[in-house]
């Protein structure tokens, strides 16, 4: 599925998962895959009492799941995982 596709699918979604002031640590890299799994197309949304920068907190988050970005706005940035 391209991007485009993707994107458009993704509006429909509800953040599956939060990151707060804890940030990204093992529990949630291990929550998020389980999520991708699951499901493919993840919503995530940073909150703001989240101490980590967003920008580390995204790349952190697809460099550990090994996923692709699908959208970032605002605060809530969107990855895929194909399946298989």
């Amino acid at each position: 599925m391209d991007k485009k596709k993707l994107r458009v699918k993704s509006l429909d979604l509800k953040p599956l998962l939060r990151i707060g002031k804890k940030g990204v640590n093992d529990s949630i890299f291990s929550e998020i895959k389980t999520l991708l799994k699951k499901h493919e197309l993840v919503k995530i949304k940073i909150l703001n009492n989240c101490q980590e920068e967003k920008t580390k907190v995204i790349a952190n988050v697809i460099e550990e799941t090994k996923s692709d970005i699908v959208s970032i706005k605002g605060n809530t940035f969107v990855i895929f995982l194909k399946k298989g």
